[in-house]
């Protein structure tokens, strides 16, 4: 429990001390990649994925860099960037997970490659010179001090180098942050929040085992025994890049809207990617998501794929024009109204609508029968819901890459 005469710094290392008693009894980061090369290589393809596919930052940027990862923990993330050639420096403040770290490098590090791990908070680690790329992943929304933890992490970005962010959103994780707080209501010891949230929310444990390639324990100690969870809005995201001169590069999910298609000859994106409330709309859709893209996305592909046929038939006719070409203008007229009349009936938010519509009013209901205090009852209430605590419930981790547009990053 906090004093009200307690400073900044001592609430900052309350928590961490907190979370370090957490991760010293479950460690989180843990994936089995000491158990055989086909999950070393199963994890190797989830983190190429994230940086090559999604964040559409080339593997090859990492060879050679010289990187600095906050909050490494037991390296088994890390040594895909020592793989893909960079020159790492990891900072973790668990001693239980830099033991391991230093075995999971052991046996998987390029030969002769350069590293090394560095046991201390990260708060009050000192280190030499900068660094091409810095990261934290997972690891500021369980400080004391995520704003203070990014400017540290960002005051070793050199000039034009990339800054790496794993963090929970505000948004997306709002369906996570609702199960914490049923499970702190009605469990007071970790042994009920475990029977209490294997209970209540086994949908989720089951999905979050089947894809995280992580034990049940650690997600439930992570998720719902972690003391610090502290999410941000990526409004806020972007202020922190904006403060330290940081553009945004890219981001999972993303935040751009659909609709922007200027040529990049006028050059408005890199402002207009950082402007104000750009990410408020999206939040909302982290927070609904529930299904897989791939199950989703059934009705917006079957639209779009009628509207492909429409629009073939209506420009075609016009997709080259030359000199004293000749054009049946009624076939051309019937074939625009064909294309209008289908587009009248499209909205491609209704599904997105929804769902959102959906969880707002779920969570009213949840409201409603927490009031009741009776565990039973909000547990009958879970079981109805068809939105709340179901498929993903929310986003829990967001992806953003940024660079420093100049010196004023450095401290």
């Amino acid at each position: 429990m906090s004093s009200s005469f307690e400073s900044a710094d001592e609430a900052r290392q309350r928590v961490e001390k907190n979370v370090l008693d957490v991760y010293q009894k479950v460690n989180p980061s843990i994936r089995f990649l000491d158990r055989s090369r086909a999950d070393f290589e199963l994890e190797g393809d989830k983190r190429r994925r994230l940086f090559r596919d999604y964040l559409k930052f080339p593997l090859k940027m990492f060879q050679g860099a010289r990187m600095l990862d906050f909050g490494s923990g037991t390296g088994e993330r890390s040594i895909f960037y020592n793989q893909w050639g960079a020159r790492l420096t990891m900072v973790e403040m668990n001693p239980l997970a830099v033991e391991r770290a230093g075995k999971i490098f052991a046996q998987y590090a390029v030969p002769g490659s350069e590293y090394q791990f560095i046991e201390s908070s990260l708060f009050d680690v000192q280190l030499q010179g900068m660094f091409d790329i810095v990261a934290s992943d997972g690891v500021l929304h369980h400080t004391g001090a995520k704003k203070e933890g990014f400017d540290k992490l960002v005051s070793y970005l050199k000039p034009g180098g990339f800054v790496f962010l794993g963090l929970g959103t505000t948004g997306g994780n709002v369906q996570r942050n609702l199960q914490r707080l049923v499970l702190y209501h009605f469990a007071k010891s970790e042994e009920e929040i475990v029977a209490l949230a294997n209970r209540l929310f086994s949908e989720h444990l089951d999905r979050a085992e089947r894809f995280g390639h992580r034990s049940r324990t650690a997600i439930i100690y992570d998720t719902y025994i972690n003391p610090q969870i502290d999410t941000t809005t990526m409004n806020d995201i972007l202020g922190w890049f904006r403060e330290r001169n940081i553009q945004y590069y890219s981001s999972w999910p993303g935040i751009l809207p659909m609709q922007w298609a200027d040529v990049p000859a006028k050059g408005d994106l890199e402002g207009l990617s950082m402007v104000e409330g750009l990410s408020a709309l999206p939040e909302l859709l982290w927070m609904a998501h529930k299904d897989s893209d791939k199950e989703q996305t059934g009705d917006y592909v079957a639209v779009s794929q009628k509207l492909q046929i429409l629009q073939k038939i209506a420009f075609d006719p016009i997709a080259s024009v030359s000199p004293g070409m000749l054009v049946e203008w009624g076939v051309l007229g019937d074939a625009m109204t064909n294309l209008t009349q289908a587009m009248a009936d499209v909205d491609p938010f209704q599904a997105d609508r929804l769902r959102i519509h959906g969880v707002l009013q779920e969570v009213l209901g949840l409201m409603i029968s927490m009031q009741k205090n009776d565990v039973q009852e909000v547990e009958r209430f879970i079981k109805t819901t068809r939105y709340l605590f179901r498929g993903a419930g929310g986003v829990g981790m967001n992806f953003i890459m940024g660079y420093s547009k100049d010196q004023n990053c450095s401290q």
